[in-house]
């Protein structure tokens, strides 16, 4: 009886000073990120199709682009938005063809298993805005999610906490995910500005669109 032995394959490979979105469209088929950049990994993958490769892949590595933009939205618009009324259903002109995200800076290290790359330490910057986050991007499904705790660089009239910022998530197919305030996150960032002693409402479980609302000083 002939065997046939498992296709695999490794790869590790450093460059720098590349265009990212050929880069990204060819890796993920992904077209809305643009800037230079430069790419680290180490991966491996075994299977006799795309899809057994892609499940069958882990590594590690990390990226950093500089001076780019991401198409299709406006993330400091987002944070923006969420931090003044705290919903996602008013999110016009944050989101869609002529949103964009302008960057400095966006990178992070990451490490791949069974298909599925998870980050923690992701990091964007630009004049208005700066957000840290961690998320998961699920190369068997084309889904991502994506939690990221912006904050102003600039102030906000009207708010408090501004310097805490709302945090929210951006989740489902990575060629038009969703987005949407973390009200969970937000509670642990006041409560670590706030300290140890600090008592949060009830409400902020059962209702935490109204109850933020109140802590940030809105009305709407």
């Amino acid at each position: 009886m002939l065997f046939r032995s498992m296709p695999s394959f490794r790869s590790a490979l450093e460059m720098r000073n590349i265009r990212v979105q050929p880069f990204m469209v060819e890796l993920m088929g992904m077209k809305e990120i643009s800037a230079t950049g430069a790419v680290r990994f180490d991966i491996s993958a075994r299977g006799a199709t795309q899809a057994a490769i892609m499940r069958n892949l882990n590594g590690k590595g990390d990226i950093q682009f500089t001076q780019g933009t991401i198409t299709g939205v406006d993330l400091g618009a987002v944070a923006r938005l969420l931090q003044s009324v705290l919903t996602a259903q008013v999110l016009t002109g944050a989101v869609g063809d002529n949103a964009k995200t302008e960057f400095g800076e966006l990178g992070g290290s990451f490490t791949i298993q069974d298909g599925v790359l998870h980050t923690r330490d992701v990091r964007l910057t630009n004049p208005t805005v700066e957000m840290t986050g961690r998320g998961d991007v699920d190369f068997n499904s084309q889904q991502l999610e994506f939690h990221l705790e912006p904050r102003a660089k600039k102030g906000i009239p009207g708010l408090q906490l501004v310097d805490i910022g709302v945090p929210f998530y951006v989740k489902g197919p990575w060629n038009k995910p969703s987005f949407g305030p973390d009200a969970g996150g937000l509670a642990k960032g006041i409560v670590n500005k706030l300290g140890d002693d600090a008592k949060l409402p009830a409400d902020l479980l059962k209702n935490p669109g109204q109850t933020l609302r109140s802590l940030f000083g809105g009305s709407r």
